[in-house]
């Protein structure tokens, strides 16, 4: 902070700010490098750049950022020290006047932005969209989002976004009581987990087998933690849950790659593959009669 000449006062602005910030900034970023190269590459699609980039980050950027804002929204209690602090700066207590003002200016509209209306606006774009999603247009704009479910299925990757941002929300600016945020985590996994039973959202059956099993794995992975994995259980149940967590999770990679690594170099090479157009039946018969008319012209 003294290098860059910010106040101490300043620096928690400038953090929000980054925080929510610095996905537009890349995607800024991004559609200027390419619109420089376009100059070069005259092929270059600007709006199928634009598209993906945008889905891309939010994508990436999106957990962290709800949770970092979740967080700084959030106040505790620290051991012998009055009033209430700021979880994620606990420097900052929270009825001071300027973490009160970012908090209304830019964390609470941030927090809104990132966690209701982006993931709205994805949506009503599928469902506008939904009868035109197959086209080649849309697949290319929109098939980094939609690429691996069913066509009926388009809207799943906003219900797994809500799904994580649920999570996210949860441990780092929900109750702070450790047993209810285990219980209704679980609640949440398993939810997703009878939804994805029932809906089996993805192509390859394959797919939705491995996310059940990966479903499974988080609802072990917090019990383990919670309850097992704890000194007061003994040595022998600690070392014996770390153990079970390590060959599970370490056994669920591996099985992973097995399945999900021929079914990705495979996408790969079919991206390689020229897209011919398959006739259309009219076509197709036209040309079997011009075939046998041309036969038994020369017979």
């Amino acid at each position: 902070m003294q290098a860059l000449n910010i106040e101490h006062q300043n620096f928690l602005y400038y953090q929000t700010y980054i925080v929510i910030t610095s996905p537009i900034t890349q995607f800024v970023l991004i559609v200027f490098g390419f619109a420089i190269l376009k100059f070069c590459i005259k092929s270059i699609q600007m709006s199928q750049v634009s598209v993906v980039a945008a889905l891309y980050l939010i994508i990436s950027f999106q957990p962290g950022i709800v949770g970092n804002l979740t967080q700084f929204l959030s106040c505790r209690k620290i051991e012998g020290l009055e009033g209430s602090y700021v979880s994620s700066h606990s420097y900052w207590m929270c009825d001071h006047p300027m973490y009160l003002r970012i908090a209304k200016i830019i964390a609470i509209p941030g927090l809104l932005l990132w966690c209701l209306i982006v993931p709205a606006i994805i949506f009503a774009v599928l469902f506008y969209n939904r009868h035109k999603l197959q086209t080649q247009e849309m697949t290319t704009l929109l098939g980094f989002f939609m690429r691996d479910v069913k066509p009926h299925h388009y809207y799943w990757g906003v219900v797994l976004m809500f799904m994580k941002l649920s999570l996210s929300f949860l441990v780092y600016g929900g109750n702070k009581d450790a047993e209810i945020q285990t219980c209704i985590s679980l609640l949440i996994i398993w939810a997703y987990q009878a939804l994805l039973r029932s809906r089996k959202p993805y192509k390859e059956a394959s797919f939705n087998q491995l996310e059940i099993a990966l479903m499974n794995l988080l609802m072990f992975n917090v019990i383990a933690v919670k309850y097992l994995i704890n000194p007061s259980n003994g040595q022998l149940i600690s070392f014996g849950s770390i153990a079970a967590v390590l060959a599970l999770n370490g056994g669920f990679i591996l099985f992973m790659a097995y399945k999900i690594l021929p079914l990705t170099l495979l996408a790969i090479v079919g991206l390689f593959k020229p897209n011919v157009a398959q006739p259309e039946p009219e076509e197709l018969k036209q040309s079997l009669i011009y075939h046998i008319d041309d036969s038994n012209t020369h017979l």
